[in-house]
């Protein structure tokens, strides 16, 4: 490889990292990692062990739940719940009965922080699972 074409694949490669990390997937979009959630919005990461419940419900955040365990996330209409797959080695399926417009996402694990947001507008309970390890919950809409 001459001097020059090294030099311009050395330019390039910010600009293709910046794009493939700027890229969403099947309606999903990425996002560094969470440790606090904005207003209005509610945050669960995906793990291959379970759910971590971040932050944004009435419940305590920080919380892990293994495969199978169920928890509650209690959040006011209008409320954003995010579910962020972050860390992955593995696809994950998430499906959120009672939301009619989100099917079930399967993200690629080579991209390791990708979020999908679901607007929880209506009052009710909706249930949430992972297909993968079967830990899921009941966000509760006030």
């Amino acid at each position: 490889m001459s001097v020059r074409r090294f030099k311009t694949f050395l330019l390039a490669q910010p600009l293709v990292i910046m794009l493939i990390f700027s890229m969403s997937c099947d309606g999903i979009s990425t996002k560094g990692p969470v440790s606090s959630c904005a207003s209005s919005t509610a945050v669960i990461q995906v793990l291959d062990s379970g759910m971590k419940l971040i932050c944004g419900c009435s419940e305590p955040g920080n919380l892990v739940y293994t495969h199978g365990a169920q928890f509650t996330c209690t959040v006011s209409a209008g409320t954003t719940a995010e579910f962020i797959y972050s860390g992955i080695q593995q696809p994950h399926s998430v499906s959120i009965t009672g939301v009619i417009s989100f099917p079930e996402r399967t993200p690629d694990s080579s991209n390791l922080n990708q979020v999908d947001a679901i607007p929880l507008n209506s009052s009710g309970h909706f249930t949430f699972s992972d297909a993968v390890t079967g830990t899921g919950g009941t966000f509760i809409v006030l």
